[in-house]
């Protein structure tokens, strides 16, 4: 979806698509755009973890 920003753990860290590097530990990762339901997930990430992540977004 076109404008869709990116938040983690409510800060917000770029638009999508992204490529994001995060600290191990808990994290709320979500996307939202105008017009489209947010995307939310709990992610736990691990010590040298890659995680891919694809948030699709419902319409309103």
């Amino acid at each position: 979806m076109e404008n869709a920003e990116i938040y983690v753990d409510d800060n917000f860290v770029g638009s999508a698509p992204s490529t994001l590097t995060l600290e191990s530990g808990n994290h709320k990762v979500e996307v939202k755009a105008p017009g489209g339901a947010p995307w939310q997930r709990d992610l736990l990430v691990l010590d040298g973890s890659d995680v891919a992540l694809k948030a699709i977004l419902n319409q309103k």
